[in-house]
């Protein structure tokens, strides 16, 4: 556990504890409709290369698995692929925005996957695409109806579902925070040279499944870009049930890294069972063994401590 004198910045998805931290340089991220105390968060930006669009692809891929649920686990490679193509595609056009991909998805349902990308100028979407387009028919259906109506379902409030009388998607209110769109991706290097509160803040009103992808692929980019850039301040992640983030690409050989990066996590697994359903077994118990070679329980102890200060804060209200 680091020493408290030390200056440190804190990312948390949970408001009550953001709201009993120290404020220095606090920034509020919100997965649907913008407020004033707000910043743009685009993550589409990021995947301009193969690398990060594969990341974020793989994690909102996972995290929309239902873990009751092996039959829709048939064609998660294809998804995965087609998601890829999709992100890198748009990261790289002139609309890299929800408007940008539902664009794109509308081409696919009209022309196919083989005729939309091939017009394509990016070399690794072609290569990423040409053996899906390779694939049966149905095939290629199931994978993009899979695909717009499922894994990117959780860009608007309702969904990104084609409108078959009118070929096009229709979109809502849900992730405005997506437009428009920063010049640049959003900077977590900041973390390391200036203490920062972060909340990363889902609100209550949409369920978990719709908020979860956004989550998946905010922390993988957090902990890829404060562990590349590991020189400066600690930073500390605040995240009352692991499971609330879906599954994390590489989440159990990162755990093994954040100790020597200055990288502290408070967390817990509050329902195994999912945990093991989006990790697989044994890779959900080695990185529940991660956390705890880690020596975190510490820190997870303090993070009920200050779940203990807001109960305390909510009943002294109640009492005036």
């Amino acid at each position: 556990m680091s020493d408290n004198n030390q200056p440190e910045s804190i990312i948390t998805n949970d408001p009550g504890i953001f709201e009993t931290l120290e404020k220095t340089n606090p920034i509020i991220l919100q997965p649907h409709d913008r407020q004033e105390t707000e910043q743009d968060f685009n993550f589409i930006l990021f995947c301009r290369d193969l690398a990060t669009a594969k990341l974020i692809s793989n994690a909102i891929a996972d995290s929309r698995l239902d873990p009751d649920d092996a039959p829709q686990k048939r064609f998660i490679d294809g998804e995965k692929q087609l998601l890829t193509a999709i992100l890198l595609e748009v990261a790289n056009s002139r609309e890299p925005t929800i408007t940008g991909i539902s664009k794109l998805m509308a081409d696919i349902y009209r022309h196919g996957i083989e005729q939309t990308f091939r017009r394509s100028k990016n070399s690794d979407v072609c290569r990423i695409a040409r053996p899906l387009s390779e694939l049966p028919a149905n095939v290629q259906e199931s994978i993009i109806k899979i695909v717009a109506n499922c894994k990117l379902r959780f860009l608007e409030r309702a969904s990104i579902s084609h409108n078959r009388r009118r070929d096009r998607f229709k979109i809502s209110g849900f992730f405005k925070f997506l437009q428009p769109q920063p010049e640049q991706p959003f900077d977590f290097t900041q973390l390391r040279t200036k203490p920062t509160q972060i909340l990363w803040n889902s609100s209550v009103s949409y369920p978990p499944e719709s908020t979860r992808p956004a989550a998946a692929a905010f922390f993988s980019l957090a902990f890829r870009d404060l562990l590349i850039n590991d020189k400066g301040l600690k930073v500390r992640f605040i995240i009352p049930d692991l499971t609330d983030l879906g599954r994390l690409p590489g989440l159990e050989t990162i755990t093994i890294l954040f100790k020597t990066l200055d990288i502290l996590l408070e967390t817990q697994v509050k329902d195994k069972r999912s945990f093991q359903a989006f990790y697989g077994k044994n890779n959900a118990d080695t990185i529940i063994d991660n956390l705890n070679r880690a020596s975190l329980a510490n820190s997870v102890e303090t993070a009920f401590r200050i779940c203990s200060r807001i109960n305390d804060k909510q009943r002294s209200r109640q009492r005036r």
